[in-house]
């Protein structure tokens, strides 16, 4: 089965388009909604109804039976979260409590960022300038 043209996923991705994703962006999305959606139907499991346990599942199966790399598990895990975003955006899952992430720490990129006014604020309330 081509899994890009299930309709859920052909709509998320027109959706990625109308939202302006780089081109250059859609075969790294491609081939990891595909790797996804193909894992889940090997363990007949739904889209729907994923859980945590699988989502582990498929971590095991990228890196140790099709050997992906780093970067590809990686990216991998920033599709679906914006997938399942949609999903829920259009009524088609209630993910209140999953959280798809690929390691519980925070990322550098999601450190307090303090610009030069809010520095130089707090610098001089701190120093009692």
């Amino acid at each position: 089965m081509d899994w890009l043209k299930d309709p859920l996923v052909a709509a998320y991705l027109t959706d990625c388009r109308i939202r302006g994703m780089s081109n250059r962006s859609f075969p790294g999305y491609h081939s990891a909604l595909r790797a996804y959606l193909q894992f889940l139907s090997d363990r007949e499991a739904s889209v729907i109804d994923v859980g945590q346990d699988d989502l582990i599942s498929f971590i095991e199966h990228l890196r140790f039976e099709r050997r992906s790399a780093q970067i590809t598990i990686e990216l991998t895990f920033s599709v679906l979260p914006s997938f399942y975003d949609f999903l829920v955006f259009k009524g088609h899952v209630d993910f209140t409590n999953l959280r798809i992430r690929l390691k519980p720490t925070a990322k550098r990129t999601n450190r307090l960022v303090f610009f030069d006014d809010e520095a130089a604020f707090i610098i001089r309330r701190w120093a009692k300038i």
